[in-house]
């Protein structure tokens, strides 16, 4: 795989040359799909004129979703009309939700590089066609097809993110926020999903932050560690934990997650996707 993106890197300035089309050539029946993969990426610029159909036939085949994916993001850099067309068949097959959702991801954004033609017109139909009212439809093709290795290295490394200050896993990590030790088999892939993008809909028990309004006029502030049917246990920064009968309560106001919104702006797409892999896998 080093060795191949050696090869295939600009300063090789290797591109369309025998050297390079002769790596790719041999790696594509490698033993290893990891070398497939990357040979795969690689095959438009090695041979450029033998490089569509080859694609193509990975995705007809659809037998590795991880080769999909690298055919995929080889067509969208691909220039010219043969690309293109290749594309427009997966691109009706996600309209009629035939495609693979593990590379649902990959193909709108290799549609997304065709800036006009049969694909990018697919893709704006295949746009207009999802659910105006469902607010997940724009992130829910990072639904699956992640890289688990990936996520956890944006999970522990990602300097945008910073999940690791607040999340711990095994111990790793902050206490702010809820652990998220067997968190794949608390929540489905969209309950994930969701409370990255979404952190405000749903807060996990024991992190909700509160202002409790009692009927006779005082009011408390923190944390709702515990709560039945008649009683709410508050932990208070200035009174300490504190134990209120519901029925003495005139109002309760939820505040805002300790995790803001935006974490998907400063992600991308495939990080997004990558990081609910590896969380979906923490049984």
């Amino acid at each position: 795989v080093a060795a191949l993106r050696t090869l295939g890197s600009p300063e090789f300035k290797l591109h369309s040359s025998k050297l390079l089309a002769e790596s790719v050539t041999l790696s594509l029946s490698d033993t290893n799909p990891a070398v497939r993969r990357e040979a795969v990426k690689l095959a438009g610029i090695a041979n450029p004129a033998t490089a569509v159909p080859l694609l193509e036939q990975i995705l007809t085949a659809k037998a590795d979703a991880r080769l999909v994916q690298s055919a995929l993001s080889a067509l969208g850099d691909l220039p010219g009309a043969a690309a293109d067309k290749a594309l427009l068949r997966p691109l009706e097959l996600l309209k009629a939700n035939l495609w693979q959702p593990e590379s649902e991801l990959d193909l709108l954004e290799a549609a997304t590089k065709r800036p006009a033609g049969p694909a990018a017109n697919a893709l704006r139909a295949y746009l207009d066609s999802r659910s105006k009212t469902d607010d997940l439809a724009a992130f829910r093709p990072a639904l699956a097809g992640g890289d688990a290795a990936e996520g956890k290295r944006v999970f522990f490394e990602h300097v945008g993110a910073q999940c690791l200050r607040c999340h711990a896993i095994r111990g790793d990590g902050g206490i702010v926020g809820p652990g998220l030790s067997g968190v794949g088999k608390r929540l489905t892939r969209v309950q994930l999903l969701e409370n990255i993008v979404f952190p405000n809909r749903t807060i996990a028990a024991g992190f909700e932050n509160a202002t409790i309004v009692l009927k006779g006029g005082a009011s408390h502030s923190g944390l709702v560690k515990a709560e039945s049917a008649t009683e709410l246990v508050l932990d208070s920064p200035e009174d300490g934990k504190l134990t209120l009968k519901k029925a003495d309560i005139e109002k309760r106001i939820r505040g805002l997650s300790a995790m803001p919104e935006g974490m998907d702006k400063l992600m991308t797409r495939r990080e997004l996707r990558d990081l609910v892999e590896f969380l979906a896998g923490l049984k």
